[in-house]
């Protein structure tokens, strides 16, 4: 079955997509800093277990259109994920996100749960208050912080975004990232806008909702719960306080119905590409499952 590609409008933005398979659909949201293509090993085991795989480039990165830079919510890119339900012509959908893909996927389940069935989260944490606080955790996240400063962009670009290349080395220490994902993902951050894009992910983060609706949307998401079946994934090696948060008691809260927390051993950030015949077997074996 060969990859295809495709395109709709969602919310006034070009969303671009890969596509493989004939099914249920299954739709895998990459995050920061990354592509759809590091999705393309899964869509593959999607496929050929039945089901139609999607993977769309999240809004801001190129091929897709970029949006104003206070409209990079979770709130909008779920309903960018809604618009891609919409767009393919079926009711309902499986979500599957990494990183910001699971952020994205988590907040359409919260604001749309009628369109999803499960949901599988990978690299995502909700840490409680007191883990918010703790030195290990912050460290962790230290990027997130960065990200808020005006030099952020030039840092990132020097040198050909060596800093990239440093992120997912430092990301996922355990494994030696093949040469080919780096320049790809390189390749993604040179084309216009997508940097920009990025930041403003961060960003928007500190920066109020002017919609009154999407403000109330954003709170939503924030409170939770998640009341659509859940498969969290996380890596044992993934950054510093990040383990501890996914393992904490502030997760379940923020989850109503059945919620499966899996760690992989030996993996980092990046465990759908260090560690892909394990995580693509318990994704496919968790949305297989009767819940």
């Amino acid at each position: 079955m060969d990859v295809t590609r495709g395109a709709i409008d969602a919310n006034g933005i070009e969303i671009h997509y890969l596509r493989q398979g004939s099914g249920p659909l299954v739709i895998c949201s990459h995050g920061f800093p990354d592509h759809a293509r590091s999705f393309l090993p899964l869509l593959a085991e999607l496929a050929h277990a039945g089901f139609t795989a999607v993977a769309p480039y999240l809004r801001g990165y190129a091929p897709s259109g970029t949006a104003p830079a206070d409209q990079y919510h979770t709130c909008y890119m779920a309903h960018d994920l809604r618009a891609l339900i919409d767009a393919l012509g079926v009711e309902q959908a499986i979500l599957v996100g990494h990183d910001w893909g699971a952020q994205a996927s988590i907040a359409a389940a919260i604001l749309f749960p009628e369109r999803v069935t499960k949901l599988v989260a990978l690299g995502w944490s909700r840490p409680d208050a007191a883990q918010r606080l703790h030195y290990d955790y912050l460290k962790g996240i230290w990027h997130t912080f960065f990200f808020q400063s005006p030099s952020a962009e030039q840092v990132l670009a020097h040198d050909d975004f060596a800093f990239i290349e440093a992120w997912w080395r430092d990301a996922s220490r355990n494994w030696d990232v093949p040469r080919d994902i780096v320049e790809a993902v390189k390749t993604t951050f040179r084309q216009p806008g997508v940097l920009d894009a990025a930041l403003a992910q961060y960003r928007c983060r500190h920066v109020a909702l002017r919609d009154p609706e999407r403000r109330e949307q954003q709170a939503r998401i924030a409170a939770g719960p998640v009341t659509v079946p859940t498969l969290l994934m996380h890596g044992t090696h993934d950054r510093e306080g990040r383990l501890e948060a996914f393992s904490g008691d502030g997760v379940p809260e923020y989850f109503s119905a059945a919620l499966t927390r899996e760690i992989v051993d030996g993996a980092g950030h990046f465990l759908h590409l260090e560690k892909p015949a394990d995580v693509n077997r318990s994704i496919i074996d968790f949305i297989v499952a009767r819940s």
